[in-house]
């Protein structure tokens, strides 16, 4: 309810019409995250700033629409200066080097096209998952540099409460990223896992096929592998027995086909077969629900 009363609809029901001058509301929420930073400057604090553009309907300022003819660029521009009002207070209030930055998404893009990513939003295809992440800490994190380690949103709270010094007493699904993002080390796990044991409708390019986004399926990814388990086929069509022609596994060398085309189920089935079995033992670990015929 933050947008204000204006005459432009927002995505959600309990969102307010925004008004023309934000109509995302990305200046109010910015402006609310810089006045809670003033007050409590002098002591440790945590923002989650979620904003909700770019996500539809697209909409931006009379004076960004003015110089910019694109309804999408023109909403991402008005975010973007919402984020630098933001970095600008952090500077303002001279908490720089003690402040840390995280800015990423939440899932792939709904745009026309990712190429050479496959998919989009909603699917497990590179295009559904991989997203940006950027990093600012200055005195910590060098300027410029990248990273290559796949990296999760479960990630994060592990590493607040690293920078927190603070214990809890429960295993947690992610690892600190704190060793990557000073650059003194590198993360203890080997495979990273999704689980998506439902079905998300109106399939778009991309899609496995032309009624499902994705149907239930499990994904690990390690190293330069990544292997998709669909459970329809698992389940119905004959499992391991079947693995050969059931279409259950897809396995991809996303350093060599980044844009997931060629499936080498059956030309690495060594590879394939580690992975399924960490895959399936990951699943029985944390207890994933598995769908199962009626």
């Amino acid at each position: 309810d933050s947008f204000g009363d204006g005459e432009l609809p927002e995505g959600a029901k309990g969102n307010k019409p925004g008004p023309r001058s934000d109509p995302k509301g990305v200046f109010d929420l910015s402006k609310q995250a810089c006045d809670f930073m003033e007050v409590n400057k002098d002591k440790p604090f945590f923002v989650y700033l979620a904003h909700h553009a770019p996500h539809g309907p697209v909409n931006s300022r009379n004076s960004t629409r003015d110089k910019i003819n694109n309804p999408y660029e023109a909403c991402v521009y008005d975010l973007d200066e919402s984020v630098n009002r933001v970095l600008e207070k952090i500077k303002d209030l001279e908490i720089e080097k003690k402040t840390l930055v995280i800015y990423t998404s939440d899932n792939g893009g709904c745009v026309k096209t990712q190429k050479p990513l496959r998919g989009e939003k909603g699917m497990y295809y590179e295009g559904g998952i991989r997203i940006p992440m950027i990093a600012l800490w200055p005195g910590f994190i060098e300027p410029g540099s990248k990273c290559h380690e796949p990296v999760m949103h479960i990630d994060l709270f592990p590493t607040y409460l690293e920078l927190a010094k603070a214990k809890i007493d429960k295993k947690l699904d992610g690892e600190s990223i704190l060793p990557l993002l000073k650059q003194s080390g590198n993360l203890k796990r080997e495979s990273i896992y999704w689980h998506m044991p439902g079905y998300l409708d109106r399939a778009k390019i991309g899609a496995r096929d032309k009624n499902f986004r994705t149907r239930p399926v499990s994904v690990i990814r390690k190293g330069k592998w990544k292997l998709h388990l669909y459970h329809e086929e698992w389940i119905l069509d004959g499992g391991r027995g079947r693995i050969d022609t059931n279409r259950a596994v897809e396995l991809y060398n996303l350093e060599k086909d980044i844009s997931e085309r060629n499936n080498l189920a059956l030309n690495k089935k060594a590879v394939r077969n580690e992975l399924l079995n960490e895959l399936l033992s990951w699943q029985e670990e944390v207890k994933a629900p598995i769908p199962l015929e009626k």
